[in-house]
């Protein structure tokens, strides 16, 4: 598995000398070093929910590459004008878990904090016995933030003599994102952890974040037979894996030609499309299901704006009754809408913490939240209905 940190440079003649051996996964911002290397990968994965396109527009032989994509991945990923796309059902995306249901597929994939942790579980759901990874420093190894040749290569950390860390060729990544940066600018919660080879190196909170991830990915890829190790020899000590030398993990492996692509080839004919007819009506149900449930939030609101309208500094009984029946309807309609309870995670943890803060409030307030709760319900179906309908209405 290909990451993008800055010692994914020295790795990459040994992978390139041994490529036949085995299957080469890579993200996005790894492709364009591989490819000055000399390397296709048999995968790309991209999970990334926004435009992050440009990691790729820039290879040549973009035209050859797998595109393994999340369904949450942003639509222009899925317009590049690669080989061929895979979708990877993220099994941690109601929308994404409920379409594999309807196309017949009772696999879904985990994915983690970063692209890199998510591609090394995307490694294991294939089978792989040993995950080796490349590239992944998770620190700023040698004063490098990224590989060179890769899309963000020439990013750069230092240190001033009073001690201060800054982030130097921000513009390098900044511009490609068309957001206004400086080309040097202080950077925050950096910190010194554990290196590769037992030193120190330096790093920042995001990438402690990834490295103490990797506990629990190494346990569970452990449990189910597969041996991760990390062979980037450098950047941050990465808990919870083996480190060894890529040299060494390459020689000990079988020398026959793993034939990564006829096998990935092969295994997309036997793929069985979804019917669309079976799809279409799954959708449409589900529309009907909205529109019931848009009608009831509208109808717990106008109930809640009455009870307001009506009442002093107390709320009549019977209202207020009338009020907690038809919120406890809308609840139950919400927990069949997986997905609709999706994009309302932000609303529910205000409303959560609401009651947190106020555990003793009065009649009014909570019927204000049950309006605030309908109000979040009818927001949700109006951002999710249009995303229906245009599946609806594609072939």
């Amino acid at each position: 598995m290909c990451a993008a940190g800055p010692s994914l440079t020295k790795q990459l003649p040994w992978l390139a000398r041994n490529r036949e051996k085995v299957v080469v996964l890579a993200i996005g911002q790894s492709l364009a070093a591989l490819e000055a290397a000399g390397i296709r990968p048999d995968l790309v994965q991209m999970i990334e929910t926004q435009d992050v396109s440009h990691q790729l527009t820039a290879v040549q032989a973009l035209a050859e590459q797998t595109l393994v994509l999340s369904v949450q991945a942003h639509p222009k990923l899925y317009q590049l004008p690669v080989a061929r796309r895979i979708v990877g059902w993220d099994r941690s995306n109601p929308i994404g878990t409920w379409l594999a249901t309807l196309s017949g597929e009772p696999r879904t994939l985990r994915t983690g904090g970063s692209v890199a942790v998510s591609a090394v579980y995307l490694a294991a759901f294939l089978g792989a016995p040993r995950v080796l990874l490349i590239g992944q420093d998770l620190a700023f190894t040698g004063g490098e933030r990224y590989a060179k040749d890769s899309v963000y290569g020439g990013m750069g950390v230092e240190e001033d003599p009073d001690g201060q860390i800054f982030y130097t060729n921000l513009k390098t990544k900044a511009d490609l994102f068309d957001r206004p940066t400086p080309e040097r600018e202080l950077a925050p919660g950096t910190l010194r952890v554990e290196g590769w080879d037992g030193g120190e190196v330096l790093t920042d909170r995001n990438y402690a974040s990834f490295r103490e991830a990797y506990r629990s990915v190494g346990a569970q890829l452990a449990g189910e037979g597969c041996e991760g190790l990390n062979c980037t020899e450098g950047g941050a000590r990465i808990p919870g894996l083996e480190h060894l030398p890529f040299a060494a993990a390459l020689a000990s492996l079988p020398e026959a030609p793993v034939r990564a692509r006829e096998r990935i080839d092969e295994a997309l004919s036997r793929a069985q499309p979804a019917e669309p007819g079976r799809v279409d009506e799954a959708i449409r149900k589900v529309r009907v299901e909205l529109e019931g449930t848009r009608r009831l939030a509208a109808r717990c609101r106008a109930r809640c704006t009455d009870a307001l309208r009506r009442s002093g500094s107390t709320v009549e009984v019977g209202r207020l009754r009338r009020v907690q029946k038809v919120e406890k309807e809308l609840r139950k309609r919400v927990s069949r809408l997986p997905m609709l309870e999706f994009l309302m995670q932000q609303e529910l943890q205000e409303l959560v913490a609401s009651s947190l803060r106020g555990p003793e409030l009065g009649e009014r307030n909570r019927i204000e939240r049950s309006a605030q709760l309908s109000l979040a319900v009818e927001g949700a179906v109006d951002r999710l209905d249009p995303l229906l309908q245009t599946l609806f209405a594609s072939d």
